[in-house]
């Protein structure tokens, strides 16, 4: 496989539906070539600067979408091929953008808090939780306790490493460089595995009975 090839939708798909683990980290790692300077100076004139949005954490907050990007238009892919007229870096720039959003309302909703001091945001936070219908918010409950149940079976089936990578990047917002000093590997590889990781933990949800 080169990575110009992964350009053309028809062959992509087909890498895509064949690939095995390494294979999936080649074809991430020719996405990253291709895409991730795009992606990053397109979302950075079309958010963060039209909507004065400058987090922190930009790079983190740009390289994780990227990687839940990539994810999504994998499994999608793999599933339902490639129908999309427009070029493969165009229809892989709307499931990054897609990402990158979700991540912007997460952390904005994280920075405003259930747990903010403002007591406008906390009545704000009561209120909506109070107009739910008191079945529905069981259901809900029971949804997500299903849900983290599944997720610990899934996460608990990965090596430590994965485990390690997983929890550093996704809960404690660790930076690359701060994950491969702790874990040893390779800066220019962190991203790859946290990927292959990620993709794992995904497959071991898929195949929980």
């Amino acid at each position: 496989m080169n990575c110009p090839d992964l350009e053309q939708p028809e062959t992509m798909v087909d890498f895509i539906r064949i690939a095995d683990d390494y294979s999936k980290n080649n074809i991430y790692r020719c996405f990253k070539k291709f895409f991730y300077e795009y992606c990053i100076n397109y979302s950075t004139k079309s958010i963060f600067i039209r909507y004065s949005f400058y987090p922190a954490n930009k790079i983190e907050l740009l390289d994780d979408s990227f990687v839940d990007a990539f994810v999504g238009f994998y499994l999608y892919v793999n599933k339902k091929g490639f129908e999309n007229k427009a070029a493969v870096r165009t229809a892989f720039y709307t499931f990054y953008k897609r990402a990158l959003w979700k991540n912007i309302e997460r952390l904005n909703k994280y920075n405003a808090g259930l747990f903010s001091g403002d007591p406008e945001i906390q009545f704000n936070n009561k209120t909506t939780m109070a107009t739910e219908d008191d079945q529905e918010k069981k259901e809900k409950k029971i949804e997500r306790e299903n849900q983290y149940a599944s997720f610990e079976k899934a996460f608990q089936k990965l090596g430590e490493r994965c485990q390690n990578l997983i929890r550093w990047r996704k809960i404690e917002k660790l930076s690359i460089e701060e994950i491969a000093q702790k874990s040893g590997i390779k800066v220019n590889v962190v991203a790859n595995e946290i990927y292959r990781c990620i993709n794992k933990l995904k497959d071991n949800i898929d195949g929980l009975p």
